[in-house]
C-alpha cells in the first residue's frame, strides 16, 4: 500500500475516535438506540425514492415525519443528543446501509451548545460526506441549519458564524446543500420566535417543525423536479 493510500485509509479509521474522544464522549453512548434501529430487518435500501432523515434529537423528537411527508417515502434514523463527529461514527449502521437518495442531516447545535469549535465540527462534516459519496456518489446531501433557541440564545452569534461557514462547505460539492431553517425562526425584532419550543425551550413543538415542513417540502419540489 502506498504511503498517500495508507494515510487516507488511517484517518477515516482513527478520524471519528479522535474527534470523540476531543469531545469527552464514548463512541458508543448511544448503542441502544443503535441496536433498536438494526433491529428493524425492514430492506430499506430497495425502497423507491428514499428519503432519510438523521442527526440528533431534533430529527429524533420529529415523530410525525410521515405524517408531515405523507406522499414521501421518508425514514426517520435520529438518535439522541449526537454530535456530528458521532454521526460519522456510525454512517455505515445508519445511512450507508439504506442507500438513500436524499439525506437530511442535523447535527452541530449539541456540538456548539458543548463548547466545540466549528472547525472541529465542519471537519468532522467533511469526513462523512466524503464517506457517503464514495458508496453512495448519487445521493443528495442536505444540511439543516443549526436552529436558533431560547435555551442557548446566549451562543446565538457562535450559531450564525457556525451556519455561514456551514453554507459555504456545503458549496464545494456537488449534490450537498445548505437548508435555512434559522431564518424563519427568527422574529422581526431579531429574536428568536419564543412560541416555537416545548419548556425546556431547545427542542420544537408543533409550531417549530411545521416551519421544517415548510423548507423541507421546497427543497424537495425543487431538487426532486431535476
Amino acid at each position: 500500500m502506498s504511503k498517500p493510500l495508507f494515510r487516507l485509509v488511517l484517518a477515516l479509521l482513527i478520524g471519528p475516535l479522535i474527534s470523540i474522544s476531543l469531545q469527552g464522549q464514548s463512541p458508543t453512548r448511544f448503542q441502544e438506540e443503535i441496536n433498536q434501529f438494526k433491529a428493524d430487518k425492514t430492506d430499506y435500501s430497495k425502497s423507491k425514492n428514499l428519503i432519510l432523515f438523521t442527526g440528533s434529537s431534533t430529527i429524533r423528537m420529529w415523530t410525525s415525519l410521515k405524517d408531515d411527508f405523507p406522499e414521501r417515502n421518508v425514514l426517520n434514523r435520529g438518535f439522541g443528543g449526537s454530535y456530528m463527529s458521532e454521526l460519522l461514527y456510525y454512517a455505515d449502521t445508519l445511512i450507508l446501509p439504506y442507500k438513500p437518495r436524499i439525506i437530511f442531516i442535523y447535527e452541530g447545535d449539541n456540538d456548539l451548545g458543548s463548547g466545540q469549535k466549528a472547525d472541529d465540527i465542519l471537519e468532522s462534516a467533511r469526513l462523512l460526506v466524503e464517506k457517503i459519496h464514495r458508496k453512495l456518489p448519487h445521493s443528495t446531501i442536505c444540511f439543516f441549519s443549526a436552529k436558533p433557541s431560547l435555551a442557548r440564545w446566549n451562543l446565538h452569534e457562535t450559531f450564525v458564524d457556525f451556519n455561514r461557514r456551514l453554507e459555504q462547505f456545503t458549496r464545494k460539492y456537488k449534490r450537498v446543500y445548505y437548508l435555512d431553517t434559522w431564518t424563519p425562526m427568527i422574529g422581526a425584532d431579531g429574536n428568536v420566535k419564543n412560541d416555537l419550543f416545548l419548556a425546556d425551550g431547545l427542542h420544537m413543538n408543533r409550531k417549530g417543525y411545521d416551519i421544517w415542513k415548510e423548507a423541507v417540502n421546497e427543497f424537495l419540489d425543487h431538487k426532486l423536479k431535476r
